[in-house]
């Protein structure tokens, strides 16, 4: 995720992550957030939906131990996992709302009407152009010889 989203995810949903550190350095908060730019719009509304319940439990009297947090939020298998804890019913229902949804939008651009995709053995979900882009830059590391882990491919040669 770039840096610009999860300082706003951070900065907009302070119950959900306040078991979160920022770096010193940086000033980047360590959101453990691990998807493709494409989705990030959907973890975002995903976010501020849930911190609308978490605020007002919280105002309802909650206590700061029984609030709900988020541990992480990943891509697995072309949808994504949200690890939340002290969550409501309801919370389980938005989280299973948009995890419904992200296999239908494209984790790279984000348009709607992706399909899953098997490439390079593995897994993407890919709109139609953006599933050509990346055959493209697959050929390209191919035709100079690295992998798609980086790593220089003496065979091609």
């Amino acid at each position: 995720m770039t840096d610009n989203v999860i300082k706003k995810i951070y900065a907009d949903c302070p119950i959900l992550f306040r078991n979160c550190s920022v770096d010193d350095s940086s000033g980047r908060p360590s959101l453990p957030l691990y998807v493709e730019s494409g989705w990030q719009p959907l973890i975002y509304d995903l976010c501020s939906e849930l911190e609308k319940i978490a605020l007002q439990l919280r105002e309802d009297g909650a206590n700061e131990d029984a609030l709900p947090t988020i541990s992480t939020i990943k891509q697995k298998f072309c949808q994504f996992r949200c690890y939340l804890s002290n969550g409501t019913p309801k919370m389980d229902e938005l989280v299973e709302k948009y995890a419904w949804l992200a296999p239908k939008i494209c984790e790279r651009c984000g348009i709607y009407g992706a399909k899953i995709r098997n490439l390079e053995e593995c897994y993407f979900v890919l709109c139609d152009t953006c599933t050509e882009i990346r055959i493209k830059e697959r050929e390209e590391r191919f035709k100079y010889g690295i992998s798609g882990s980086g790593e220089v491919n003496n065979d091609s040669h």
